[in-house]
């Protein structure tokens, strides 16, 4: 494997890159189609394939070379660490004395310990930490904890008696598209995160299909009122994108209720991905109670010859 050999993502690789990620998983957001290919322009991928391992390289002018974990096809931890050999021989042929691996999960690291020992560093990346929900908890909001949610789902159903929840399918994905426009123009934004996902939205409309996603609409008065993006693989439903029109009380709460009713009958957790360090957003994420949170290390490995 050489550097050379890494090339710009672009949507034509969406199937090759489902199939591995729905092969090996560790469970974190990243590691999923809509991350990938829903972040490519911006953190500047390129992917490589090689002895049935995907590869993926983020552009870090700070950083020099980062990839995300290794993502072997055979599922197997072995061919994980093989994965970080090969990166290291590559490194140590090209004359780097070392690379990062990022969102790397506990369990990763236990075996890169294990193999590696004084060859790597790592920390935890406290900010890239996923929020992991219950499925059931999402649905029904049960139990006392979830007494506030309850009630802002009551107060909508009491204000919105004839509201509806719909899939997005062909007949919906050009109203949804057109609700999330016209979100941006109503809530414009500066950070750079935000405004690269704001710019990803007709691309999510417009190649629906190869996204593979599962959406869900939320409608008051034949008027959608909220939208969400999510994606399964293994026991989790991923939710990538939502946008909600707050100026519906409980709008928020019911979308997410609903979409785990519609999509996240068959598995047990929601993962509703990171808070990227902006406290409004731990603080709404956290007031959901996750059942656990996926924990993500950056990883410094020094290069050799393998």
């Amino acid at each position: 494997m050489r550097q050379e050999d890494f090339h710009v993502l672009s949507l034509n690789m969406v199937d090759t890159v489902r199939k591995y990620v729905n092969s090996y998983i560790n469970g974190v957001c990243d590691n999923t189609v809509g991350c990938f290919f829903g972040w490519r322009e911006f953190y500047g991928v390129r992917y490589c394939v090689e002895e049935d391992i995907l590869f993926i390289q983020y552009n870090s002018v700070n950083e020099g070379c980062v990839y995300a974990s290794p993502i072997p096809l055979s599922g197997r931890s072995e061919d994980f660490l093989k994965g970080i050999d090969m990166l290291r021989s590559m490194h140590h042929l090209m004359g780097d004395s070392e690379f990062i691996l990022v969102t790397v999960t506990a369990s990763e690291i236990t075996n890169i310990c294990e193999k590696y020992g004084s060859a790597i560093t790592y920390f935890a990346d406290e900010n890239a930490f996923d929020y992991v929900y219950n499925s059931q908890d999402l649905m029904f909001f049960k139990g006392k904890k979830y007494h506030g949610e309850r009630n802002h789902v009551n107060k909508f159903k009491l204000l919105y008696p004839d509201y509806r929840f719909v899939e997005i399918t062909e007949d919906f994905i050009q109203p949804a598209h057109d609700f999330c426009a016209q979100y941006v123009r109503d809530n414009p934004k500066t950070a750079d995160t935000a405004v690269a996902e704001y710019g990803k939205i007709p691309e999510y409309f417009n190649n629906y299909g190869i996204y593979n996603f599962l959406g869900g609409a939320l409608i008051v008065d034949e008027k959608i009122i909220g939208v969400c993006l999510a994606e399964k693989i293994g026991d989790t439903l991923y939710e990538h994108f939502e946008k909600c029109d707050s100026s519906y009380p409980g709008a928020h709460q019911v979308l997410v209720s609903e979409m785990a009713k519609r999509f996240a009958q068959d598995v047990p957790y929601i993962n509703r991905e990171d808070d990227a360090g902006d406290l409004n957003l731990r603080r709404s994420k956290l007031s959901y109670h996750p059942v656990k949170m996926i924990e993500k290390y950056v990883v410094h490995v020094l290069s050799g010859n393998i």
